[in-house]
């Protein structure tokens, strides 16, 4: 066996390590604003914490999510000074504190592409 052949070798026996490590940063859970989802079904609020204005949002957003329609989820918003330093952070959360998922879309399809390759070996 060459040298190449050793290393890919190598490499697709720590695939599977790897694939851990990878599933484990393309989604991952925490607590505060939902400025970091895309979809609002992947924020729970708080229902101790939050306002009946903030959940009742939340739930006009996923309504809206389940039709298919585009929801305007509240970012978080930096102005800078003229030199480009922070001068202000502004935290928008019209849907409170509580959960969410986070799906990192390039990880994901890091571990897609390994999912792929996985299934190809093991056929």
């Amino acid at each position: 066996m060459d040298v190449n052949n050793a290393k890919m070798k190598q490499l697709l026996e720590a695939l599977p390590q790897i694939r851990e490590l990878v599933s484990e940063q393309a989604e991952v859970e925490g607590y505060g604003s939902a400025s970091c989802v895309d979809d609002p079904r992947d924020f729970v609020p708080d229902f101790e914490m939050c306002s009946e204005k903030e959940i009742n949002a939340w739930k006009a957003a996923c309504e809206l999510a389940e039709k298919g329609e585009s929801v305007d989820i509240p970012r978080h918003q930096i102005i800078r000074d003229g030199e480009g330093s922070m001068a202000a952070h502004i935290a928008y959360n019209a849907w409170g504190l509580g959960t969410y998922k986070y799906r990192d879309p390039e990880m994901i399809r890091i571990r897609d592409i390994i999912d792929a390759v996985l299934q190809e070996e093991s056929q």
